[in-house]
């Protein structure tokens, strides 16, 4: 049996810190992850247009139709975020 926390110990998610060590709640945690997440994937959305640009009049239509395929993917990713955190901030 695992033993029961002291009760004046704080919840496990309301410990961690933000950058500017301010304590961060289980919410604000996770919008900081989606955040996150957004910010890569538009990296990666940027990174295959230029790829694609670059490799446009040379690359095998099969290396570009996966590219496009992969950069699209994305991109429908991105949306979806865009309308779930509106969905949740409304």
């Amino acid at each position: 049996m695992a033993p029961e926390p002291a009760e004046d110990a704080e919840l496990p998610w309301v410990q961690e810190t933000d950058t500017k060590g301010d304590k961060m709640t289980r919410t604000s945690r996770i919008v900081d992850d989606v955040q996150t997440h957004y910010n890569h994937l538009t990296t990666e959305h940027r990174k295959l247009h230029d790829e694609i640009e670059q490799s446009e009049y040379w690359a095998p239509d099969a290396d570009l139709k996966h590219l496009k395929q992969r950069k699209l993917k994305i991109k429908d990713e991105l949306e979806m975020l865009k309308t779930k955190l509106k969905t949740y901030t409304n």
